[in-house]
């Protein structure tokens, strides 16, 4: 029987069904196209930021080289860091880390599970990894479906203590956190829990970034509809700790 011949009405869900998994299909094939698209013309937007530092002139066709370059750079930004008064966040690919820190010493660190794309920005050369990276860089606009401070409800009556009748209402949800840096490069942070037997099992990467590609659509607080992103996967609790300990407008290192 051909797809054509199946008469689409109330009374025949198989039609309905076939035509839904069709209908998503193609919106997810769209998106794929519309996103690789735009990447090209998202490269030219985040290298055109000005670097007043020197680039020095190394093999970047080395590995040894590169690895040591990035080292350098992540290094520096933590001495930088360290001399703010406030906490600041560091993403560590290479050692899939994650960490809130202050004054130079990491206060609470998480395991990055799994990312997407796996070689982030691995094109880019020595005098533009500098110029995305080279400095500590501060979240411009974010977005959470966490609350930064635990909600909390209180029952008080005449002549007694207040009793706590609610102390987070959002606990249940599965976190998640979008921010976009003045580098602008944009990172998508999803909450995973482990299964019953302790495993982590590898989240659906199409279904959570095709929810991210829906809800994103309009432009964000830097005008551009498109950044370079790159999206984490952590343990749910431990990324919602992160979140809460940090201050709004937070300066974070990244190394990739």
């Amino acid at each position: 029987m051909k797809f054509s011949d199946i008469k689409i009405h109330k009374k025949n869900p198989i039609a309905w069904g076939l035509l839904s998994i069709a209908f998503v299909i193609l919106v997810l094939f769209v998106d794929l196209l519309v996103s690789l698209s735009f990447s090209r013309n998202a490269a030219k937007h985040i290298l055109q930021i000005e670097s007043t530092q020197t680039i020095p002139q190394i093999d970047w066709t080395n590995p040894d080289n590169i690895n040591l370059f990035k080292q350098k750079l992540w290094l520096e930004n933590q001495i930088t860091l360290s001399e703010e008064d406030s906490m600041s966040m560091g993403i560590n690919l290479k050692d899939s880390i994650l960490q809130v820190q202050i004054k130079g010493l990491p206060l609470m660190q998480s395991k990055i599970l799994f990312t997407h794309p796996s070689k982030f920005l691995s094109e880019l050369d020595a005098s533009n990894y500098q110029k995305l990276f080279g400095q500590p860089t501060n979240i411009i606009s974010d977005k959470s479906n966490y609350e930064k401070r635990p909600i909390r409800k209180m029952k008080a009556t005449e002549g007694s203590d207040a009793v706590l009748l609610i102390t987070d209402t959002l606990i249940i949800k599965r976190f998640y956190w979008e921010f976009v840096a003045d580098n602008n490069i944009r990172i998508v942070i999803n909450g995973w829990e482990k299964a019953a037997d302790s495993v982590y099992h590898q989240p659906s990467f199409a279904w959570d970034i095709f929810k991210f590609r829906i809800k994103s659509k309009s432009k964000d607080a830097s005008g551009l509809k498109f950044h370079p992103t790159l999206f984490l996967w952590m343990d749910d609790k431990e990324a919602k700790a992160i979140y809460r300990a940090l201050p709004k407008n937070t300066k974070l290192a990244i190394q990739i």
